[in-house]
């Protein structure tokens, strides 16, 4: 039925309200945010509730994003009426108290006219709900539990392959006196292999220290360098070396160290891809 069938109301019908819409079609049977206003003139009240029924049969889609709204004046005042998941809510569309009242189709058509007063008509709420929909929910589930699933991948593959990083100062003390230092140096000096000698340290007496990792064919792919200062755990003593922008290095016996986790076992120097 066309919605303007019902204006020019007939006093055989009741009262006549004047109606106006917002983000509708013509027809009433669709909303985007779009449309223009139309204004459908004065309709009676059993027009106005078939308004109002075809108001409740929206999609919940389109309402959400459209906001589609009729604006109604009867003898109480002037009223935005919109749909929320199948139900009708009111508001004064001029008071700007932001209150709803949550009506049937069928009852608006009384409330709009007055015949009963605000005391006794239904209370007032103060938002309506909130209306979700299981298509947008859905979306925003998968999206939510996609960022916590690769957060947790990314946290264990960097706590996984993560070299150690230099660690504060309050963690270590360096071996300040010279011979010290020197003695705890010599101790492991060496060759040190991890694997099947895809990972290897080159600890040299002058305190330089180079980490090499090797590919297919052992192929040098990763080449770091640099002087190796001991220090001291102070948690438990042992002795490591501080290599800038390589990390610690755990001395933890004359042939075996430690570094990002993995465990480098001494091999003679003659053994070594590199020599």
């Amino acid at each position: 039925m066309n919605p303007t069938s019902s204006l020019n109301a007939d006093p055989t019908t009741g009262p006549g309200f004047k109606v106006s819409t917002r983000a509708l079609t013509a027809d009433l049977a669709a909303a985007h945010a779009d449309e223009s206003s139309r204004d459908l003139g004065s309709v009676d009240g059993p027009g106005l509730i078939g308004l109002l029924e075809k108001l409740t049969a929206l999609d919940p889609n389109e309402v959400a994003e459209a906001d589609p709204q009729l604006v109604v004046t009867g003898r109480r005042g002037r009223f935005a009426v919109r749909p929320s998941q199948g139900r009708l809510l009111l508001r004064s569309a001029t008071d700007g108290t932001g209150n709803y009242w949550e009506l049937p189709a069928a009852e608006i058509p009384a409330f709009l006219e007055g015949t009963e007063t605000l005391e006794t008509a239904p209370a007032a709420v103060s938002e309506p709900t909130i209306v979700v929909h299981p298509t947008e929910t859905r979306l925003a589930l998968a999206l939510t539990l996609f960022a916590l699933a690769f957060l947790v991948v990314a946290l264990s593959a960097w706590l996984t392959f993560r070299p150690d990083e230099l660690d504060p100062d309050s963690l270590y003390a360096l071996i300040s006196v010279p011979s010290e230092a020197i003695a705890a140096r010599q101790k492991t000096v060496g060759y040190f292999v991890a694997g099947e000698d895809e990972r290897t340290i080159e600890i040299n007496s002058d305190g330089t220290v180079r980490y090499r990792e090797y590919g297919p064919g052992h192929q040098l792919t990763v080449e770091h360098s640099g002087p190796g200062a001991p220090a001291r755990r102070r948690a438990d003593q042992v002795i490591v070396l501080r290599v800038p922008n390589l990390g610690t290095i755990e001395l933890r016996s004359p042939d075996t160290v430690v570094y990002a986790r993995d465990v480098y076992q001494r091999r003679p120097i003659a053994g070594s891809p590199n020599p």
